[in-house]
């Protein structure tokens, strides 16, 4: 991450998927405020306040021209959710934020001196707030299939990469630290455009059965169920499966929700325990 004092120059605004940075001409507010909830007894001499439901968005003025991509998104006035993100600047590590929102408004502000705009704001609609972040990528980043793209792991942060059958997966070189033969803590957001796919799919892995190169793996099953993948040795032989219990098929489609399996190599009872 930068770090140090910046200005605002060179930044970038992706609006569900366009680009709308070279169009955009001031960002007046990019909040994520909550509702402070009032909870004072008697006891009290002044207001004892927690925090309460979180929100988000953000207002800007883009510039008119109907020929641009953005212009048709934002003219559909669309009812359904967008994705708004900000890239403060071009860098990987740098600072982002995300809200995923409904767009409000697309009201044309024509000054005296002839200059021609267009004031939007998007407010955050899917009970979740507006997030910070760091960018993973240094913008858009197009995968068309398997392939090394710019991309950036950060412990403790948390990215985004589409996955749709047509775009490949996310992958990062392979590192010490991912050479895991203890314990192991896997988490995921994800939202599955199908809870129940067609065929089991990889969320989270270190697995290839090429040369039996398999180390853990965390998947969505047909039935919707969670199953961890583990060996102790990176061959089939040795190779342990758990299923979760609960499945997750009632999950809307594009339900977002976060997964999480954890490992327990040794729970001191001469065998493992898997939660998820």
């Amino acid at each position: 991450m930068t770090a140090g004092k910046q200005n605002g120059l060179g930044d970038q605004l992706y609006l569900h998927g366009v680009n709308a940075s070279g169009r955009i001409g001031s960002i007046s507010g990019i909040g994520s405020p909550f509702a402070p909830l009032v909870v004072s007894d008697i006891t009290q001499s002044a207001p004892e306040r927690l925090a309460g439901l979180g929100d988000g968005g953000f207002s800007f003025a883009s510039w008119f021209d109907s020929t641009h991509a953005i212009f048709d998104q934002l003219s559909a006035l669309p009812r359904t959710d967008v994705v708004a993100t900000y890239f403060r600047g071009s860098e990987v590590g740098a600072v982002a934020a995300s809200v995923v929102a409904k767009q409000i408004g697309f009201d044309p502000n024509r000054t005296a001196d002839g200059g021609l705009s267009l004031n939007t704001a998007v407010t955050g609609s899917a009970g979740a707030p507006l997030e910070w972040g760091l960018q993973a990528t240094a913008g858009s980043d197009d995968f068309t299939g398997t392939g090394d793209g710019t991309a950036l792991i950060i412990p403790g942060q948390t990215s985004l990469v589409q996955d749709d059958g047509t775009h490949g997966v996310a992958s990062t070189p392979d590192a010490a630290s991912l050479d895991i033969v203890g314990d192991i803590d896997i988490r995921a957001r994800v939202a599955a455009n199908d809870w129940t796919p067609a065929a089991a799919s990889y969320l989270v892995a270190k697995y290839t059965t090429t040369a039996d190169q398999r180390s853990y793996a965390l998947s969505l099953s047909t039935a919707g169920e969670l199953v961890l993948q583990w060996t102790t040795d990176g061959t089939a032989g040795t190779l342990l499966t758990k299923t979760s219990t609960a499945n997750l098929s009632s999950l809307a489609a594009g339900a977002l929700k976060w997964v999480r399996a954890t490992l327990d190599v040794n729970n001191g009872a001469a065998g493992n325990t898997v939660n998820f």
